[in-house]
Parts: structure tokens; sequence; C-alpha cells
């Protein structure tokens, strides 16, 4: 909604000037596609805005768009993050672990079946670990 009302004001600010220019901004579309251009930092330079407002405008509406481009993206990084965690601790569930470190108190076989507080206590030690990979 944004980006029209700056695509709006760079097409009345560039079609007050009459420059016989093919590569000028004529139409709300070339406007539009303008300020795509520029959100994306493309910049083919293929039609640009004439007069000097409309070079103001356009000059704001950059850093303008890039903040607006980076919230959701940010969050959309977060999330993606997010469940790579998840699913990297799914690969690495107690479940899975056939052998423990040796305790002072036992050594744990092949099919030995875990209490809920060893389940607890392996599940720390993989938080733990996965902790100093990512210091690392």
């Amino acid at each position: 909604m944004d980006h029209g009302f700056l695509s709006f004001y760079i097409y009345e600010c560039s079609s007050s000037t009459h420059v016989p220019n093919t590569r000028c901004i004529r139409t709300i579309s070339d406007a539009f596609y303008y300020l795509i251009l520029i959100i994306s930092t493309v910049g083919y330079g293929d039609v640009y805005p004439m007069s000097h407002l409309a070079r103001f405008i356009a000059m704001l509406a950059s850093p303008l768009s890039i903040m607006i481009l980076s919230i959701p993206l940010s969050s959309i990084y977060s999330k993606y993050i997010s469940l790579r965690e998840i699913y990297q601790m799914q690969l690495v569930m107690p479940e899975n672990v056939r052998y423990l470190i040796y305790d002072d108190k036992k050594c744990a076989k092949r099919d030995h079946k875990l209490q809920k507080n060893e389940i607890i206590d392996v599940t720390e030690q993989i938080h733990r670990n996965l902790k100093r990979l990512r210091i690392n």
C-alpha cells in the first residue's frame, strides 16, 4: 500500500516535466516498476524520474523500502533458524542414544532402559554440547 502511494507521487512529479526522452517515467506503471527496482536494489536504468521532486521522493523511498522489507525478512529468518534447531534436536533424541557416557555409579549397556531422570540428564548434556558448538 505504501509503495502504491510512493509510485503515484513519483508519477505525478515526473509527469510535470515534458522532456522528449523515452527513458523517463511516463505512466503510473512505469513509476510502480521504477519503485520495484528501487526496492529490490537492482536499478537497471531503463526508466528514471526527470524532475527534482520525483528524484527526491525516490531517494526517500529507497531506505524506507529497505526498512519495510527488513522486518518481515528478519522474522522469516528467525523462524527458519528455530525450525532448524528443532529439527536438529529431533535428530539427536535420547531414545536414539545407544551408549551412555560412563558414569561413576554405573556403565550403561546397549539395551539399557533409560529412567526418566537419566533421559533428562542426557537431554541436558545434549543441550550443553550444542551450546558449546554454537559458541565455537
